[in-house]
């Protein structure tokens, strides 16, 4: 089980436990104790990966054991780190640093074995566990960003994309954990979105692509939405605008986008929105 918020080392722990043979369940980490607990007996979980804010949330007795994983992975530091902050992730580090041969799990795994079991949000009913099989990660790679890909000029090497949406979940899973690590893709990754910090990050590190939610596409645009009337653009966007004043590499935001049918949107240079099931700019 991984209670883990975004880090660079969701993707590692992630992708350990499927080549270790394991299934591996995400859980939000903003999820009450209570509900960490009731996905940890539906899922039967045998060990516990989790952040230091996501392992208080833990009730005890837990059955599993519980590995304490660091939000930022500093190489030059190992196991036997005498810092004490440091020395309550040994063994996690341990882990990363053995290289022995008794590492290496001779494990069979089909593309029909199960991979992830990832649960919704409940807003519904009751939460429900939904099992990811291995062929299912291989199709989204293969079908979703690799399509994705394709449609850009640049090679999928020369992109940047900002992580702001969450690993725990499927989208975020499928992108960035998996599919864009495949493609040799950079990603910046965001522990929670913040407006100010992913404007900071995008003029930073020159991100070329951020995949959006409406939430957070309304935030970026200075926190209200377009206009009912319609033309109304998007308020606040001279945030981005000034920050391109200045000379900071960044996509523009367009003015006039229909808000009754905007459902999602990509930065590419600029905004591409999808209404009336079609891409258009």
């Amino acid at each position: 089980m991984l209670l883990l918020p975004n880090s660079v080392v969701f993707p590692v722990s992630f992708l350990a436990v499927l080549a270790a043979g394991g299934v591996a369940t995400t859980v939000n980490p903003s999820s009450s104790p209570k509900e960490i607990a009731a996905q940890a007996r539906a899922t039967g979980a045998s060990l516990v990966l989790a952040s230091r804010d996501g392992a208080r949330k833990l009730l005890s007795p837990l059955a599993a054991p519980v590995v304490l994983v660091p939000e930022i992975l500093d190489l030059s530091v190992g196991a036997a780190a005498e810092d004490e902050d440091q020395r309550a992730f040994a063994e996690f580090r341990a882990l990363l640093d053995d290289d022995s041969e008794s590492a290496e799990i001779a494990t069979v795994v089909g593309q029909d074995d199960a991979a992830a079991i990832l649960f919704s949000s409940g807003t519904t009913g009751r939460s429900k566990g939904v099992v990811l099989t291995h062929r299912n990660l291989i199709a989204m790679v293969e079908l979703f960003v690799r399509f994705e890909a394709s449609q850009y000029a640049r090679g999928a090497r020369e992109n940047v994309y900002l992580a702001a949406l969450p690993m725990f979940h499927v989208y975020g899973l499928s992108l960035f954990a998996v599919g864009l690590l495949s493609l040799g893709t950079t990603v910046v990754v965001m522990r929670r979105f913040d407006v100010r910090e992913a404007v900071r990050a995008i003029g930073r590190y020159r991100v070329t692509h951020l995949p959006l939610v409406p939430p957070i596409m309304a935030a970026m645009g200075g926190g209200r939405r377009p206009s009912a009337a319609g033309g109304g653009g998007l308020p606040g966007a001279g945030l981005l605008r000034r920050r391109a004043d200045k000379g900071h590499a960044h996509p523009r935001i367009p003015s006039g986008l229909p808000p009754s049918r905007f459902h999602s949107g990509l930065w590419h240079d600029r905004i591409y929105c999808r209404w009336n099931s079609r891409f258009q700019h």
